[in-house]
């Protein structure tokens, strides 16, 4: 089951980003319909901006409902990667998502400079209502420090159908 392209908003870190997320407003979701066992595959997309090699050392939900990470990729360079599709690792009609070999576990993946970088993550919806991501923290050295970065977007886990969203319901943690 395919369903739509992400793309990610930018993040900061204190001392300056060494990639760069594209930027987006708005949300992406798919249909999670068994409460702790449907699992969606989400990324977010950009592209180093470092002048030496960046290794992702970890990859975690910053903020997020009714939702938990079950795994995390990489992909370096310009492959063509899930949107939003079923499972962990993703499917594409019931065979391991094209070119998912290719992908790198945090902590051994590596960005060149100028280098795509695709983070796909698998997450699962734990509650009976909407689960939701609305930040992905991605954890990375280079130049002999760590930093991070959050991709701040709206990742949904429907519990029947995404249309119950009018259009989306953007959800404010502050509200």
């Amino acid at each position: 089951m395919f369903f739509t392209t992400v793309l990610a908003t930018t993040g900061c870190s204190s001392e300056g980003d060494a990639f760069r997320l594209n930027v987006s407003e708005g949300a992406d979701c798919g249909p999670a319909p068994v409460a702790g066992a449907s699992i969606l595959t989400f990324g977010a997309v950009g592209r180093s901006e470092a002048s030496e090699d960046i290794r992702v050392t970890g990859v975690a939900l910053a903020d997020a409902d009714g939702a938990e990470l079950v795994g995390a990729a990489v992909w370096a360079g310009d492959h063509r990667t899930p949107g939003v599709v079923t499972g962990w690792p993703p499917v594409l009609d019931g065979k391991p998502y094209p070119g998912w070999e290719a992908t790198q576990e945090p902590g051994d993946a590596v960005v060149a400079p100028g280098e795509r970088l695709t983070v796909s993550f698998g997450v699962r919806r734990t509650g009976e209502s909407y689960g939701v991501v609305r930040a992905l923290r991605i954890t990375y050295e280079v130049g002999g420090r760590t930093a991070q970065q959050e991709a701040r977007y709206q990742w949904f886990l429907a519990p029947t159908s995404c249309l119950d969203l009018e259009p989306f319901q953007f959800v404010d943690k502050d509200d």
